[in-house]
């Protein structure tokens, strides 16, 4: 299934089943049960110099599946990025938001996965969830949940990283100081040495390769809102809220669609639906819905959408 799903380009599809790799790798690896190890080990001597060596294999299964989940974190990471770079995320409607819950969704499972409890991150999740089935939610309330959402990850950037290593690395780095294994600025040291704890702990966290996407992710979706409710008047901004391109475009050979009635079609798109559905000669080509006159001044009323529906 995971070989079917890359082959044909559906990162999210693909995704959802390395996650679930990964949660089984990690069963494997916190299971109480012992496992068996295996050591095949030879032992030769050089033929030309008579030097001796030993070559062979160690196999284990927990030490197995820890290996292999480094390896399917990398595909994970992959994968994260292609899923994410598809959706342009210049401006945000509430269709972006729905793919949105699903992201923060599968990165809270790769939270998980890492160890990472995350319940405060989950709720807030939940609470977005439960937003995107209401109706009448404004912008800025949307904004304030992405707010909480990242004071979340600011929370577990906080005890999962800086609680455990700040001290460690101010007395670390104070030794290396004073026996002079680091230099660096003999005019300011100490925000030399400050500047290399700071690196060491950003390198650490984007090691973790749920937690840096999820805060790229939320911040990016924060300056995105934030610009819109400053671009746009109230009833523009709800009108962005409610597009979605998907709703736009029909092809007339589609079939199974929710967007077939006249109401979105017109009368003659309508009809010619209807006759390729037949099978009479109607050339190939698509219908522009009335949803596209619907949300007309939102769309001209904001560049990157406008741009984006004319591609």
């Amino acid at each position: 299934a995971l070989e079917r799903a890359l082959e044909r380009d559906r990162p999210r599809e693909a995704l959802a089943l390395v996650l679930e790799i990964l949660e089984r790798l990690q069963k494997i690896i916190l299971s109480p049960e012992k496992t068996e190890g295996r050591e095949d080990i030879y032992h030769k001597r050089h033929v030309a110099v008579g030097i001796p060596s030993m070559y062979g294999r160690y196999r284990e299964e927990k030490f197995e599946a820890i290996g292999l989940s480094f390896r399917v974190e990398s595909l994970a990471s992959v994968l994260f990025d292609r899923m994410i770079s598809a959706q342009n995320l210049q401006y945000i409607t509430k269709s972006t938001l729905q793919k949105v819950a699903v992201w923060m969704r599968m990165l809270l499972r790769a939270l998980r996965v890492e160890g990472f409890r995350a319940r405060g991150l989950e709720i807030r999740i939940w609470m977005l969830e439960q937003a995107l089935q209401a109706r009448g939610i404004t912008v800025d309330q949307y904004i304030n949940i992405f707010q909480m959402i990242s004071n979340s990850i600011k929370h577990l950037i906080r005890t999962r990283f800086l609680d455990v290593y700040e001290s460690i690395l101010e007395r670390l780095v104070t030794r290396m100081r004073e026996s002079g294994v680091l230099k660096g600025d003999a005019e300011h040291p100490e925000s030399y040495h400050l500047r290399l704890g700071e690196a060491f702990l950003r390198d650490l966290i984007a090691q973790s390769f749920g937690l840096q996407r999820l805060d790229n992710l939320v911040g990016t979706i924060i300056n995105t809102l934030s610009e819109e409710r400053e671009r746009l008047d109230v009833d523009t901004l709800n009108l962005l809220m409610t597009y979605d391109v998907d709703r736009c475009f029909v092809q007339l050979e589609q079939e199974g669609t929710a967007l077939n009635g006249h109401i979105y079609l017109g009368n003659k798109g309508f009809m010619l639906k209807r006759l390729a559905h037949y099978g009479f000669p109607v050339p190939h080509g698509f219908v522009l819905t009335t949803e596209v006159f619907r949300c007309r001044r939102a769309i001209l009323a904001y560049p990157e959408l406008h741009s984006e529906h004319v591609k």
